[in-house]
């Protein structure tokens, strides 16, 4: 049974042809037309090459981004130890219903938040460049 369903299913997609691929061909809407009467010995099934074109902006993509956030949860500080190219760019802290809560510039790699202030509960955070433009979002627990 699967030796005939992989025939009829190579033999069923050979006859396609490559209008009917471009124009979005649905396999399940289509209808099988063949002359089940001759006798063959060998199967050839044509293999049509499909190209897409599409633009890759390699160039384009951030370098990585080295940033540890520490404890978690978190009871007094919430720790960043960051690259030094992330030192200056601010952090701001929300809560979970969107409002923003507390924010920070980041003075040095190794720097702290202070989180005691804030209810125990789950708390975003984004790491916003100097554009403004969100590079680095995390999650931490407040105890």
């Amino acid at each position: 049974m699967r030796l005939f369903t992989l025939i009829w299913f190579g033999f069923f997609f050979s006859n396609i042809s490559a209008q009917q691929l471009s124009n979005g061909f649905d396999p399940a809407s289509a209808t099988l037309s063949t002359n089940l009467n001759t006798t063959t010995s060998t199967l050839t099934t044509e293999v049509k090459q499909i190209s897409a074109n599409s633009s890759t902006a390699v160039e384009n993509l951030p370098e990585a981004i080295d940033i540890r956030v520490f404890p978690n949860p978190a009871t007094s500080k919430l720790r960043f130890n960051v690259s030094d190219r992330i030192v200056g760019h601010m952090v701001r802290i929300f809560s979970v219903l969107g409002s923003e809560v507390m924010s920070y510039e980041l003075v040095s790699p190794h720097d702290a938040i202070e989180v005691s202030t804030l209810q125990e509960g789950i708390y975003l955070y984004r790491i916003m460049d100097k554009n403004e433009k969100t590079i680095f979002t995390g999650k931490f627990n407040k105890e």
